[in-house]
């Protein structure tokens, strides 16, 4: 990777000099320095690598997890698509009182030739995700009365780790 930063989020990281480079031959750690690969700073051991915070740690360590989910409507079923998950799929998962599920999330976008919806789920661990889920957790959850007015939808759930989530004061 030539020293670059390997991912977005790197790169955002290491343009606001917050880090060196991204070591990609070594996924997870950084240079204090450009060009001084594996040293973190002045309080580090030279040439050992840093690992960066959460990093290093599975999915499911302790950390908050988003449960991310997309589907497309067309601008015709896409008022419909809404109500069914605001009155109907919303209610249902809220009901079943999943422990370490915290909240949902939907949000719409239109688009040119149709409307995409996206669910962002808030849970505490990943066996929270497995409670709502089971075993195949990645599964997307898109009950039938949902299924009848999308056009597509994502047969899988995306599982990202939350390493940062700030509130604001009001």
């Amino acid at each position: 990777m030539n020293g670059r930063a390997a991912w977005p989020v790197a790169a955002a990281i290491q343009a606001a000099g917050v880090c060196g480079e991204w070591d990609a031959s070594r996924a997870g750690t950084w240079s204090a320095i450009p060009g001084q690969r594996g040293e973190h700073g002045p309080h580090t051991v030279p040439g050992r690598r840093i690992p960066i915070t959460g990093m290093d740690r599975p999915i499911g360590s302790g950390f908050m997890i988003c449960r991310v989910w997309r589907g497309w409507t067309t601008k015709d079923n896409a008022d419909a698509y809404e109500r069914v998950v605001r009155g109907e799929v919303i209610p249902g998962i809220a009901g079943r009182r999943i422990p370490g599920f915290r909240s949902i999330d939907l949000v719409r976008r239109e688009r040119d030739h149709d409307v995409e919806f996206m669910t962002l789920m808030w849970f505490d661990t990943i066996d929270a995700v497995k409670a709502f889920m089971g075993a195949d957790y990645e599964s997307a959850h898109v009950p039938e009365q949902a299924q009848a007015v999308l056009a597509d939808f994502d047969r899988r759930s995306a599982h990202y780790e939350v390493l940062d989530r700030r509130e604001q004061p009001l």
